[in-house]
């Protein structure tokens, strides 16, 4: 019979490993590494490579625990590496400025409000204030009361006590709880001296309260600056405040996720059981805590009256995330998912979702379009699911086996301390995690956009936690903290990658699935294989210039596992003959030895593209023979 040609499939079905590579749909793929997402869809374009910044490290051999861009001021931007905190403020660059250590070598959450910064991982919690870190979420109170006497000649009379509070960053509503009370003072018609009034706590200043005579209600007396730790009180019982000592300003014990939603912070916190609750924050000093009791508390982001908790779950089992969709929290446990709902705080309550599947890896929860993305468990293999509010679809069945095989230690955070992250790019869900073995990273992702919903993979994108720059002033770039070294890298802005402190070439690699070229009972001869393409966008703009392009081809055959590998020699495209006179140029590469003459039933390519810049592949056409009709093996 005569020559054909049969032209490869687009990559618009992306990569499918479930389904057995002979039944996979012409658009589909066993692999398709590194083809970027973003590119005109159809082609098989090289992703672009990335940047990375600390040239000269900030701290050696530790991976960044968490990063974070803050949208206030000079726009801050956090790294945590190790146990130390780094920031640097408006673009991006080294980071150079330290804001000293944290006490935890753990994985950290980030929510921003307003001027500040909240950081937390179950241990410890921080709050980032204009470069300024302060300990603990919350405002701790003095463990003691003042010690008080009788003074000089004055207008006191009667039996009196004492209390103080910590007022933080001269703001009234960052007011922590009073003190114990003092011992009871009796002056007749005289003052009362206060000393030993803690002063120990940052840079506080202190509330007075004190009561009437002979009563036992604490009303407001005055403010004293920090540094300040005497006070002398003449003040006649009828110039007291009528407002009163809060008693329950209470802070979370060990917060481990942080969300802000109608105007409250809510956090994965323990009781002093061990049972996991959501704790969440007063928005009224009148407000009844969800069993009904009311105590004396102020109102903010940072107050948590004791009792404004809410046990979540049917069982004890650890909380493993929270976000906030169509305006409801949402709790993650490994094999639960529950709504949080209520307009205050006696109102309050939660309910379970109709699944049985959760989250196990924190990072990996984002919210795209109004749904919330994560990776979970199904059957025990890893997948990742979406959530919309009801329902929980698996997003990836295409690639379970792909995940199964190649996620190492999920949950579990012992043997690998670096877990799965993952964030929106692009209307793309990214999902980076370390490979079995312990020595490579991948990247999953999954583009949701027309035509069609897709997996592709990437490599060398060794990502510990994703830093979108998403807010006013940015360009939609995406930054990684790195899982061994502490510096933060930005996706698609280089020609090649950073990798293992050496710059790579981006491999693109097309794996197909076994093809019977049209010819299902034919034996097929190859005779060629045609590669069409041309330069890429470069990084940033600019002209194209990929330079010197290898292409090599992994011919397998009848079923086997293996095959030969014809290389095309490295040819500068930028330079090379171009087809028919236009910008494409062509790559052909001849089968070569006995497979130049054996022909087989079907085929599978694996086609791994090295260069140093991006190129685009329109189009990859292989020429064939088909055997006769007599020699079909008695098919027809």
């Amino acid at each position: 019979m005569d020559a054909k040609e049969y032209v490869l499939g687009r990559p618009t079905g992306g990569v499918s490993t479930r389904i057995y590579p002979t039944e996979l749909q012409k658009d589909e793929f066993v692999m398709l590494k590194n083809v970027e997402p973003f590119g005109s869809v159809g082609a098989f374009v090289t992703r672009k490579g990335t940047e990375a910044f600390n040239s000269t490290l900030p701290v050696a051999n530790k991976p960044v625990r968490g990063a974070f861009r803050h949208y206030s001021g000079n726009k801050w931007q956090f790294m945590i590496a190790g146990t130390d905190i780094w920031y640097k403020t408006g673009a991006a660059g080294n980071f150079s400025g330290s804001l000293g250590t944290v006490t935890e070598d753990k994985d950290w959450s980030f929510a921003a409000y307003l001027d500040y910064c909240f950081l937390a991982n179950g241990t410890g919690s921080y709050r980032l204030s204009s470069g300024t870190l302060k300990q603990g979420i919350g405002f701790g109170a003095p463990s003691s009361g003042p010690t008080v006497a009788t003074g000089a000649a004055g207008v006191l009379t009667g039996d009196y006590k004492y209390k103080y509070t910590w007022v933080y960053d001269s703001n009234t509503a960052h007011e922590s709880s009073a003190s114990s009370e003092s011992a009871t003072v009796s002056p007749s018609g005289q003052k009362v001296d206060l000393s030993n009034i803690d002063n120990t706590n940052g840079n506080p200043s202190k509330n007075i309260y004190r009561t009437k005579a002979g009563g036992s209600v604490f009303y407001y007396l005055t403010n004293i600056p920090h540094g300040t730790t005497t006070y002398t009180d003449n003040t006649p019982d009828s110039s007291l405040s009528a407002t009163t000592a809060p008693t329950d300003n209470g802070r979370p014990s060990a917060p481990k996720f942080i969300v802000f939603w109608r105007g409250r912070m809510v956090v994965a916190d323990v009781l002093s059981d061990g049972t996991p609750v959501i704790r969440f924050s007063a928005i009224s000093s009148t407000e009844k805590s969800p069993g009904g009791g009311l105590t004396v508390h102020g109102a903010g982001v940072e107050i948590f009256p004791a009792s404004h908790y809410l046990a979540v779950g049917d069982d004890d089992s650890d909380i493993t995330g929270l976000a906030v969709i169509q305006d409801r929290v949402v709790v993650f446990k490994e094999d639960q998912i529950w709504n949080i709902d209520g307009d205050d705080a006696l109102s309050i309550t939660a309910w379970k979702a109709q699944a049985n599947v959760g989250c196990v890896a924190p990072k990996t929860i984002v919210n795209i379009d109004g749904s919330l993305f994560f990776l979970g468990r199904h059957g025990g293999a890893p997948a990742v699911f979406v959530y919309d509010g009801s329902s929980v679809r698996n997003m990836s069945l295409g690639i379970e086996p792909t995940l199964m095989a190649n996620i190492k230690d999920l949950g579990d955070t012992a043997n690998q301390p670096i877990q799965p992250c993952a964030t929106n790019y692009r209307g793309c869900y990214l999902l980076a995690y370390q490979k079995t073995g312990g020595s490579t990273y991948e990247v999953a992702l999954l583009d949701m956009r027309p035509p069609q919903m897709r997996w592709l993979f990437a490599d060398k994108i060794e990502a510990s936690c994703f830093v979108p720059w998403y807010g006013p002033g940015d360009d939609g770039e995406l930054y990684y903290g790195h899982a061994t070294e502490a510096r933060l890298l930005r996706l698609d802005s280089k020609l090649t990658d950073y990798h293992a402190t050496t710059p790579t070439a981006v491999a693109m690699t097309i794996e197909t699935g076994w093809l019977d070229l049209d010819h299902p009972y034919h034996l097929k001869q190859i005779n060629w294989i045609d590669i069409y393409g041309k330069e890429g966008d470069q990084p940033g703009g600019g002209d194209p210039d990929p330079g010197d392009t290898t292409i090599t081809v992994e011919r397998r055959y009848d079923f086997a596992s293996s095959g030969t590998t014809h290389d095309c020699a490295a040819v500068n495209v930028s330079t090379a003959t171009k087809h028919m006179g236009r910008s494409l140029w062509k790559h052909r590469i001849h089968p070569e030895g006995s497979e130049g003459t054996t022909p087989e039933i079907c085929y599978r390519m694996k086609l791994v593209i090295t260069t140093s810049a991006p190129i685009e592949i329109h189009r990859i056409v292989i020429n064939y023979t088909p055997s006769t009709p007599e020699d079909t093996h008695g098919q027809s």
